[in-house]
């Protein structure tokens, strides 16, 4: 594989976006194009794209709208307020030729890095029970970030 690198999201990658969100999540839990179109067009630098080789290839993706609620909830995912405190993590996903490949660490290394150069001090994620040792782990490295993963 090559070498995975990142950038932000731009309108031009919604549809590898979609495929790969269907790909991830049961249809009652991935999101509909139209709310990645917004999450792209609202919070674009919270939205962190891998790709390997090309720049069009994406591998997979994180993205997070930010809250001034004081915890994660459904409702607190809904909107993106720019001057929120929360960064509430929506998707970490990977295509599924490139899982067991160690992509999902690297993506949560770069991303917590690309926060915390934003800014960001404090984020959350809703987890699936068998991956959510992973983002332990992976917040434990980061220093400068208070997490919680549900």
């Amino acid at each position: 594989m090559d070498q995975i690198r990142f950038r932000v999201a731009r309108p031009a990658d919604l549809d590898a976006i979609d495929l790969l969100e269907r790909e991830a999540f049961p249809p009652a839990e991935a999101a509909s194009l139209a709310k990645m179109t917004l999450r792209v067009e609202q919070a674009s630098l919270l939205f962190l794209i891998a790709y390997a080789g090309d720049d069009d290839n994406i591998i997979g993706y994180i993205c997070g709208t930010k809250t001034n609620d004081k915890k994660l909830t459904h409702e607190s995912m809904e909107q993106h307020d720019p001057d929120g405190a929360l960064l509430c993590i929506h998707s970490v996903v990977v295509a599924p030729e490139h899982r067991g490949r160690g992509v999902a660490t690297k993506m949560m290394q770069a991303y917590l890095k690309h926060v915390e150069e934003l800014g960001v001090r404090e984020a959350a994620l809703l987890s699936k029970e068998q991956v959510t040792p992973l983002y332990k782990v992976l917040w434990q490295s980061s220093h400068h970030i208070s997490s919680k993963v549900y």
